[in-house]
């Protein structure tokens, strides 16, 4: 089985790696293929027209880094063999294509929990997400 683990630096994915550490059974007796995924987003136009290309790859390469460093060590902690992957863009979108790309079984990412009022406002990148994948999703909350 493939797994995209979609990560960012919330308690959700904490939680969310912790759990799947623990229930390696879960997914099946053979241990699952696990695809790292982080997306930072992309920086506004008024903030990029003051900057050089190399310090705006830097900011990515930076956000990308915070997010993955934790999770590496959770993964080595467990010994779960992973690729990690970064990517910039908006966040629903780059998941869902590559979920898509690297053809997996699964989306595993966790959930923020804002309130029905403030998702309704602004979104949700996991409503996002299950409207794009044609696999199944597994949210942690």
């Amino acid at each position: 089985m493939k797994v995209l683990v979609a990560v960012d630096d919330s308690t959700c994915t904490k939680q969310m790696l912790d759990y799947l550490a623990a229930h390696t059974g879960l997914l099946g007796a053979a241990q699952p293929e696990y695809v790292v995924l982080t997306v930072a987003l992309i920086l506004p136009d008024h903030i990029l027209r003051y900057l050089d290309h190399n310090a705006a790859d830097d900011y990515y390469q930076s956000s990308a880094n915070n997010v993955l460093a934790p999770v590496k060590v959770i993964f080595e902690e467990h010994e779960l063999n992973a690729r990690f992957i970064s990517k910039v863009g908006h966040p629903a979108e780059v998941i869902a294509r590559m979920a898509e790309a690297e053809e997996v079984d699964l989306v595993c990412m966790g959930t923020h929990g804002r309130s029905a009022w403030k998702t309704v406002l602004l979104g949700s990148v996991a409503n996002e997400v299950l409207a794009r994948v044609k696999v199944p999703l597994l949210l942690f909350h």
